[in-house]
């Protein structure tokens, strides 16, 4: 697998040729314009397999928002303050 950049104007040109790439070969390309990465190009599979990685990633958030309901703001801005004085006393010694 190689990654590539290619310039955005050449990438109108050819993107049939870089799809067959990236599916066939397992190629990736950088859209560039100008010098700016604007855009990927990546094989199908590894896209459905980011997007599940993030998908089961965000689920962690969404258990810890759900334990969190009811907590108030200023109960835990008070847990955090003394954690912090804790471990900076730990630290001291």
């Amino acid at each position: 697998m190689a990654i590539k950049k290619i310039k955005s104007a050449r990438a109108r040109n050819i993107l049939g040729q870089l799809m067959d790439e990236a599916f066939y070969k397992g190629n990736d390309f950088i859209i560039e314009k100008g010098r700016k990465p604007m855009a990927v190009i990546i094989p199908f599979d590894e896209y459905k397999r980011i997007k599940r990685m993030r998908e089961e990633d965000f689920k962690v958030f969404d258990e810890i928002w759900e334990a969190q309901k009811g907590v108030k703001v200023k109960d835990v801005e008070k847990d955090i303050s003394e954690a912090i004085k804790e471990v900076r006393l730990k630290n001291k010694k």
